[in-house]
């Protein structure tokens, strides 16, 4: 019976034993999982924080690079600006200077562009083939409103030249990029593109641009902007190796993976080697690049995802203990994690300001010094050791004052800050040599623990010095040249009237008084002279109405150069029908075929543009006299802008002599076969050449001679 109650009354305390082993049980197991769970949030917040810095220092790197092509950029721009017209020499040994192959082997090369209007396209291209003394063309062919094609791009390899003479501006990528520098004034960067030195080998790359205006200025609105741009500094390079390149210093933990985004479709830039544990990034950020937009996405490495056996391990070793032990753990544990959690936030506050400071100090190309309240040196970036010629042992705990001459020429600005000033000093190196030191003091809040008063940004200005004093030279001996020149255009004006007043008035009396006594001679004294006699008074005759015919003709030509020019809006196909109505009526025996464009439109002159038509027109029906089916043609015409052409198929001339066509009384016909006075198509060249043009002639004997002019809109003489 006690055996039958001791069973009974077992069994419901292995109930209870029972119960209570499946609570501690489930209480453990909540527990653990509580663990568990907790730890895997701190390793996702571990690896989370871990990333950020990364990519803090990955941006920064990047930037960095990037900022070190823009300064590139700024010296080309400084450069460009320095010589009125530089040599290949020049821009090749500059880019040498440079080293880019060792410094920065992202970039492909570093070039100029010139920027002008199609009206400028075939005297830009000349003018580039003088400097140059090679071939330049600007591909792809074309009529476009306006142009940017390479004249510059060093170091000259092969696969650069590939790009020598190429219109950027013709390409929408770099269209987009270019515009918007020259409008801005900043630097742009292209969205991501094919360069041309790459062929068809497919390498994802971009381009930076830099506007270059007129004597380096910054203009302030968007028209001056427009107006005043020259052309670009531009520096072309492959994103991956570039970014490659920037991140060596850097040792990394995660995946990494660059795009830019600026697009409807994402396009890669950068792509480390390498299978993701997980398709989702522990870290992504977009940021504004040189108006492109990239993405910067951090992924967790596939050898990462023994992170989960951890947890698990947890999960094991929480099952087995008791309720008590696994209390105090859990406590223990949170406690820690607390604790950890925030001791590692501040660790990681305090290393990234520490590394965003030093980073910023190291990568500076600008001279940097940390000043203590006394002045003294606490800390320099290499830049500050290359501009004063030390190592940074030579200034840890010197007085800033004492490296430098005493006296200081402080500069004033405008927009200078409270706690901002700067002045500059003189620097007498060991060597003897002098230079000109830039400082800029800003005085830091002081705070306590915290040491630096101040941070000292240090320059050699010498080369900007001594280059706004040659500025100043040259521009007072160009101001001389100037008033020389103008002086000696306005005596050479004087003498021209002058000699229009003498041929106009001191030689017609001589010849009216020789025509005069020939008539009475031939009138009253013709029997007394024979045949002989008779011919030489003729001859005599001839010769001074040949005389007059060639003074009107250079007083003709006096009166183009002097009169002003009244511009407008005319229609030259009317007045060239008006030219071959007048010549039809003088001779209506001829039966000449005109052909001439209708409706045509220029800006110039009406009276000068008629004698421009009356001579080459005239001529023309002159030269197709012997010509039983004599054609005369007048259009348009893409040889040069604005352009039109006259042409025939009568004597024509040889192009051997066709230097001799513009000037005054240089015939290629005797008087025998064609009459003139050689005056006509010297009008012709000063009536172009006064509306901001040029003219051109081609021809061969017997078949016919064409002449090509074009008429600018607002560029008179």
């Amino acid at each position: 019976m006690d055996s039958a109650l001791n069973t009974a009354l077992q069994r419901p305390r292995k109930r209870i034993a029972f119960l209570l082993f499946v609570l501690v049980l489930l209480v453990c197991l909540t527990l653990t999982g509580i663990l568990w769970r907790e730890a895997h949030r701190q390793a996702n917040a571990t690896r989370s924080a871990a990333a950020v810095k990364e990519a803090d220092a990955i941006a920064l790197l990047i930037s960095g690079q990037l900022a070190a092509y823009e300064l590139i950029l700024h010296g080309n721009a400084a450069l460009r600006a320095s010589i009125v017209q530089i040599q290949r020499e020049q821009w090749s040994a500059y880019v040498r200077a440079l080293d880019i192959g060792q410094r920065y082997p992202g970039a492909v090369g570093i070039g100029l562009a010139l920027y002008f209007d199609q009206s400028h396209l075939i005297r830009m291209q000349e003018q580039v083939r003088r400097e140059s003394g090679q071939l330049f063309t600007v591909w792809p062919s074309g009529v476009r409103a306006e142009y940017g094609p390479i004249v510059f791009l060093a170091p000259e390899e092969q696969k650069n030249a590939r790009a020598y003479g190429y219109d950027m501006y013709s390409e929408p990528l770099r269209h987009e990029a270019m515009q918007r520098a020259m409008e801005s004034g900043k630097t742009w960067l292209t969205a991501p593109l094919q360069l041309k030195q790459d062929g068809t080998t497919p390498v994802t790359s971009a381009i930076l641009y830099l506007p270059i205006y007129r004597n380096n200025a910054q203009p302030q609105t968007l028209s001056a902007r427009r107006s005043e741009m020259l052309g670009w500094s531009y520096i072309p390079f492959h994103t991956e190796t570039m970014i490659q390149q920037a991140l060596k210093p850097l040792s990394r933990n995660f995946l990494l993976v660059v795009e830019a985004v600026s697009a409807e479709t994402p396009r890669v830039l950068f792509k480390d080697a390498g299978t993701p544990a997980v398709t989702t990034p522990v870290w992504s950020s977009e940021d504004n690049v040189f108006g492109q937009t990239w993405r910067t996405s951090l992924y967790a490495k596939s050898g990462d995802a023994d992170v989960f056996s951890k947890d698990l391990l947890v999960l094991l070793i929480g099952i087995p203990l008791s309720l008590s032990l696994a209390s105090m753990v859990l406590m223990l544990a949170l406690t820690r994690s607390r604790a950890y959690g925030i001791a590692q936030e501040m660790n990681a506050a305090h290393r990234r300001s520490e590394t965003l400071l030093r980073t910023a100090l190291t990568h500076s190309a600008i001279g940097k010094s940390l000043l203590d309240s006394r002045g003294r040196i606490l800390q320099v970036n290499p830049a500050f050791c290359q501009i004063m010629m030390g190592e940074e042992s030579d200034f840890i705990e010197r007085v800033l004052d004492t490296l430098f001459d005493r006296g200081a020429v402080r500069l004033k600005s405008d927009h200078e800050e409270p706690g901002v000033w700067s002045e500059v000093r003189r620097l007498v190196r060991k060597s003897g040599e002098i230079r000109h030191i830039s400082l800029t003091f800003a005085t830091i809040p002081r705070e306590e623990n915290v040491e630096v008063a101040q941070i000292v940004q240090v320059q050699d200005i010498t080369d900007r010095i001594t280059n706004e004093a040659r500025i100043q030279s040259l521009n007072r001996t160009l101001e001389s040249r100037v008033e020389s020149r103008t002086r000696a255009l306005t005596e050479a004006n004087e003498e021209l009237k002058s000699f229009a007043y003498t041929v106009s008035h001191d030689l017609r009396a001589p010849l009216r008084a020789i025509e005069g006594f020939s008539q009475i001679l031939s009138d009253k004294h013709a029997a007394q002279l024979d045949d002989t006699g008779k011919g030489y008074l003729q001859r005599v005759r001839t010769a001074a109405m040949r005389m007059s015919d060639l003074i009107d003709g250079l007083l003709k030509v006096s009166r183009l150069s002097q009169s002003k020019l009244q511009r407008s809006d005319i229609n030259i196909s009317d007045i060239a029908n008006e030219v071959r109505a007048g010549l039809e009526e003088s001779d209506p025996t001829r039966r000449v075929t005109f052909e001439i464009e209708p409706d045509m439109h220029a800006n110039g002159d009406p009276a000068l543009i008629s004698n421009l038509l009356q001579n080459l027109i005239g001529n023309a029906w002159k030269f197709t006299r012997e010509k039983p089916d004599a054609l005369i043609r007048f259009g348009r015409t893409l040889e040069l802008p604005h352009g039109f052409f006259v042409e025939d198929n009568g004597a024509g001339f040889s192009e051997s002599y066709a230097h001799n066509l513009f000037r005054p009384f240089q015939r290629l016909h005797t008087d025998s076969e064609f009459e003139g006075h050689g005056i006509g198509l010297t009008s012709v060249k000063r009536v172009v050449e006064r509306h901001g043009g040029e003219i051109r002639a081609r021809g061969e004997v017997g078949k016919g001679a064409r002449f090509v002019f074009n008429l600018p809109p607002g560029e008179a003489v």
